[in-house]
């Protein structure tokens, strides 16, 4: 089946920062009369969208708790579209992509209610998409996230993050099929973020220059 939805018009507008491109795809798209490949290519960019509406830094008056909590009933509308469009395309998917985007949901539901019950289900549906598939980019750069990031009581490791961000960038860096995906810029950036955070300035330049390379339109790569 035609492809209708364009990958690059969707990774321009990631280089741009416009994620009004990312709303209109989604709100224009009829899921029901989507192919599976479009229909995943939906699923990714609520997954990018909704947590670009809960991350957002808004200044002046809306840095209040009124502005968080429109942004928030914003977030969730998309959010339960996501949730929605998740469960349809399970009989589809992968099993370790079904994992990451649910587990991206609970995620994303965890951060606008701090419910535990939602942070608990985030962080095993994201290991559960390792071992469903330990080769699937998106999976892994997910975990790696999860695991630079979370307390090491909680099983947090830094050293084992990198690991797996460095696996999920070998992946990406050899299979063509990802070159449209805003995931793999954005897992080439989180990865340089972590050198940095660890203090390795030298490793960070090298995967920067690297970055720089293959997306010299990506503003932070210049």
């Amino acid at each position: 089946m035609l492809l209708i939805i364009s990958l690059l018009s969707l990774l321009d507008a990631y280089f741009n920062g416009d994620m009004s491109v990312w709303q209109a795809t989604i709100d224009s798209t009829k899921w029901e009369v989507l192919c599976n490949e479009d229909k995943e290519t939906v699923l990714n960019t609520e997954y990018g969208f909704v947590a670009s509406l809960i991350d957002e830094a808004p200044t002046g008056a809306k840095r209040t708790a009124k502005g968080r909590d429109e942004r928030n009933a914003k977030a969730k509308i998309y959010l339960d579209t996501y949730v929605s469009h998740i469960e349809d395309a399970k009989s589809f998917l992968p099993p370790s992509r079904y994992c990451m985007y649910r587990s991206a949901a609970y995620a994303y539901e965890f951060m606008m209610t701090k419910a535990l019950s939602a942070g608990f289900k985030s962080f095993q549906l994201c290991h559960d998409a390792i071992k469903a598939d330990p080769n699937d980019p998106f999976a892994l750069s997910l975990v790696a996230n999860v695991d630079f990031y979370a307390p090491g009581i909680l099983g947090g490791s830094k050293k084992k993050a990198i690991e797996e961000f460095e696996k999920a960038r070998e992946i990406l860096l050899t299979n063509d099929q990802y070159d449209l995906w805003w995931n793999k810029p954005a897992t080439l950036y989180s990865l340089i973020m972590c050198y940095q955070v660890i203090g390795d300035s030298v490793t960070a330049k090298t995967r920067e220059e690297e970055l720089r390379s293959l997306y010299p339109n990506l503003p932070y790569a210049k």
